[in-house]
C-alpha cells in the first residue's frame, strides 16, 4: 500500500519542478501603468469569460514572457492571385521567377490537383468543386512552399 502513495507524491513533487507547455499565438503584448498590468495574447484557445457592468474579462492560457522566431525566406514567389472568393475560375499572376509545382488541396488536405507551372499566368478551375475553403500551396524550385486559401462559394 505503500508504493501507491509513494508513487504519487514523487508525481505532484516532479510535476512541480517542470515547466508547463508554451503557448504558440499570432501576437500579443504587454501594458501597464501604476495601478494595472494586463497582458494579452491573440490566435489561442479561450477558457472563460467573466461579464460585469458592461466589462467583459475572458481568460485563457497567458504567457508573461513573450518571444519571437523570425524564418527567412529566401526566394519569396511574387505572384497575384484572383478573384477570393470565387466561384469558377481563380487566376493566378507570377512576376519574377517561376516556382515549380501548384498543389490544390481540400482544408483536411486531401489532394484535388498537382500542375506544374510553366507559364507566367495560370488559370485553376474550381468549377468542379463543392462551395467551401481549399489551399493553393505553391513550391519554388528550393522546396519552399507557400499556401494560400481560397474560398468558393
Amino acid at each position: 500500500m505503500k508504493t501507491p502513495a509513494f508513487i504519487l507524491i514523487l508525481g505532484i513533487i516532479i510535476s512541480t519542478f517542470t515547466n508547463a507547455q508554451d503557448v504558440i499565438t499570432t501576437t500579443g503584448d504587454s501594458l501597464k501603468n501604476k495601478a494595472t498590468v494586463v497582458n494579452w495574447t491573440i490566435g489561442e484557445v479561450f477558457i472563460e469569460t467573466f461579464s460585469k457592468n458592461k466589462v467583459s474579462t475572458t481568460l485563457g492560457f497567458n504567457q508573461p514572457v513573450f518571444s519571437l522566431t523570425s524564418i527567412l525566406e529566401k526566394n519569396k514567389i511574387k505572384l497575384s492571385i484572383f478573384p477570393n472568393p470565387t466561384s469558377q475560375l481563380v487566376h493566378i499572376k507570377f512576376d519574377g521567377k517561376l516556382p515549380s509545382i501548384i498543389k490544390i488541396l481540400t482544408i483536411e488536405g486531401k489532394l484535388l490537383s498537382f500542375l506544374e507551372i510553366k507559364e507566367q499566368t495560370l488559370k485553376l478551375d474550381f468549377s468542379k468543386y463543392q462551395n467551401g475553403i481549399y489551399i493553393v500551396e505553391i513550391f519554388d524550385e528550393s522546396g519552399y512552399s507557400y499556401s494560400y486559401q481560397i474560398i468558393k462559394h
